[in-house]
């Protein structure tokens, strides 16, 4: 299913901003699990499970892959 992209934009948007007093844990989860399942990757898009440095890692690779530097995302600030 194609989603126009204003459309995306927008459900991003009002999903994304600040519902007024604190949300709940679970609220939140369940918001941006619901945006996950918006997103869709490039086909050929492959996901593998590893370990760096002791701990489970997801690395996501291209089909359009190049050699080169590669990013390391740390989500959530907590590094």
């Amino acid at each position: 299913m194609r989603l126009p992209l204003g459309l995306v934009r927008g459900i991003v948007f009002a999903a994304s901003r600040p519902l007024g007093r604190p949300v709940p844990l679970r609220a939140q989860r369940a918001l941006l699990a619901a945006q996950a399942r918006l997103g869709r990757p490039p086909a050929g898009t492959r996901f593998e499970q590893v370990v760096l440095g002791g701990v489970p890692a997801e690395r996501v690779v291209s089909r359009h892959r190049r050699s080169g530097p590669t990013v390391l995302w740390l989500h959530g600030g907590g590094f």
